[in-house]
Parts: structure tokens; sequence; C-alpha cells
């Protein structure tokens, strides 16, 4: 709201020399409502200005009367001019007694009128001032909103996206968990074969040493039955001999079978260790993976805890998974 108009003393002449020329009374009010407003104090300046202008204007010219006429009116008027002297006396008094109470009224008015008007204008000074501050307010109210919207589908897209990566890892983790278990099936299935192979041999190689102490024990038994079978025996000596010989062929043979069991076997346990080795890194890699998981859960409560109160169960169902993924997770 702007300040009263402020009119020029030509403005006010003129509206007021037209009323006049209507013949309506020119007053304040009228003056004021005629020129549509403005402030009242510059009004009456005017107004009086324009009324002392008005007494200024010549007076009409005389017009020279014959002596009998003017005698004769001199006495008319003499007799006139008393009687309307005591007349013109008494609302004179009561005139300028009325003209004074007016006048200091009009002065208590136009002080009022200034006081309110500056009133006024100090009001409507605060409502620009307002309005401005109101105009800033909505203007920051508006970028705030544009901002809020523009975070809010930043982090909405953030949240899909982590969904996704969450979704992908816990595939990647299940798989990872699968190919484990497959791993270390096949090299439990393998280390059990290579059990029952050496145990096999092992039984192997202690039947084989059994015949032959036993075949010896029999040899030992016929060089003791007598002196007369001493050839026998000698030859039975000479076949035993023969006989160790090719049993220590058959030991030499049942040691390089042994040691290379024993190789076979040292290659079973290093091959048990790199699967208890690769099982334990899987092992790690999975907790990893977990950990990471985890780590990524509780970014997206966090971020979803930012969202209004009527996305968060959306953010919610998007990231957390299901009841069944984390039994296999967790498997």
């Amino acid at each position: 709201m702007g300040r009263n108009a402020m009119h020029t003393p030509e403005q006010v002449f003129k509206v007021a020399d037209d009323l006049a020329a209507l013949g309506k009374e020119v007053t304040p009010n009228v003056l004021h409502a005629a020129l549509g407003g403005g402030s009242m104090t510059t009004i009456y300046k005017h107004l009086a200005a324009w009324k002392e202008q008005r007494k200024l204007v010549a007076a009409p010219v005389p017009v020279a009367m014959p002596e009998v006429v003017l005698s004769s009116f001199n006495q008319v008027w003499q007799v006139a001019a008393q009687e309307a002297a005591k007349e013109v006396a008494a609302v004179r008094e009561t005139a300028e007694v009325s003209v004074k109470e007016a006048e200091r009224n009009l002065s208590d008015a136009i002080s009022t009128i200034a006081r309110l008007e500056n009133e006024a204008d100090i009001e409507s000074t605060n409502l620009d001032l307002l309005n401005r501050e109101l105009s800033d307010t909505k203007r920051a109210a508006n970028a705030s909103a544009t901002e809020a919207a523009k975070r809010e589908a930043a982090l909405a897209a953030t949240v899909d996206q982590m969904g996704n990566q969450l979704a992908d890892q816990h595939a990647a983790l299940q798989r990872s968990h699968e190919e484990h278990q497959a791993f270390r099936q096949d090299k439990a299935d393998e280390l059990a074969r290579l059990a029952e192979s050496f145990t096999a041999r092992l039984a192997e190689q202690g039947e084989l040493l059994r015949l032959a102490n036993d075949e010896i024990n029999n040899l030992r038994e016929k060089l003791a039955g007598s002196a007369a079978q001493l050839d026998e025996a000698r030859q039975g000596e000479r076949r035993v001999n023969t006989d160790l010989v090719k049993y220590q062929a058959a030991s030499q043979e049942a040691d390089k079978q042994l040691a290379e069991t024993r190789r076979l076997l040292d290659e079973a346990n290093a091959s048990v260790l790199d699967v208890t080795s690769r099982s334990a890194n899987l092992d790690g890699q999975c907790e990893a993976l977990r950990a990471q998981v985890q780590t990524q859960e509780n970014l997206i409560r966090g971020l979803a805890q930012v969202d209004p109160p009527e996305k968060k169960t959306t953010a919610k169902s998007k990231t957390t998974p299901s009841a069944a993924e984390s039994g296999k997770g967790e498997a």
C-alpha cells in the first residue's frame, strides 16, 4: 500500500473552481471526493489558499447615480444601515464566536487528520515491508520446496540403485555359497575315494607280507626237520634262497608300492590342506560379502529414515530382503 497522494495547488484550485462554477459548496470532504482521495491536510492547506485568492477578486465598478436619487438613497441607506448595523453587529459577534470555535475545531481536526495520516503512512510502510518479507519468504519457501523435491528424487533414485545392488549381491552371495558347497562336497568325495584306495592298498600289502611270513615259517620248519633231509633241506634252502630273492624282490616292489602309496597319501593330505585353505578363503569371502550386505542394508535403512512417511514403506519393501532370502544368505 502506497502513501496518500499529494495534490498540487493547481489541481486543488481547478477542482474547487469547477465545483464553485456548478454552484456546489466547496468543502474539504467534497474536494477529497472530487480529487479521488489524497492527503486531507494538503487539501485543507490548498483550500485555504484558494479561499484567500477568491477574496482578492476585483469588485464590480460602481456606476454614478443622480444627486436626487443619491440623496434619497442615502437617507434610506442610513436608516437601513443603522438597522442593519445592529443586526450585523449581533450576527458578526455570533459569527466571530462560531468562526473561532470552527477554527479551533478545524485546527484540532487538521491535527488529528495529520496524526492519522502519519499513522496510516507508518502502517502503510510497515505493510509494504511485511509484503516484501512475505514475498521473500514465499520465494525462499518455493526454492526450498524445489530443492527438497530434487533431493527427494535423487534420494529415491539412490535407494532404488542400492536396492538393485543389494539384490545383485544377494544373488552373488547365494551363487558363491552354492559353489562353495559343491566344491567342498567334491573334495570330500575325492578324499573319501583316496582314503578307501589307500586302505585297500594297505590291506593288500599286509596280505602279501603275511603270506611271505607264512612261507618263511614253513621253510624254517622244513630245515629243522631232520639231518636225513639235510640235502633236501639244503635244496629246500636253495629254493628258499631263490624264493627269498623273489621275496626280497617282491618286498622291494612292495616297498616301492608302499612308497607310492605314501606319496599318494601325501598328495591326498596336500589336497586336503588345499581344500581346507580354499574353504577357509571362501568362508572369509562369504563373511566379507555378508558384512558388505549388512553395511548396505544399514545405509539403506538410514536413508529410508530421511524419506517422508509415505515413502518409508516403499523403500523398505525395495531394500529389505525377504525371510526366505535372509535364510539362504545365512546358510
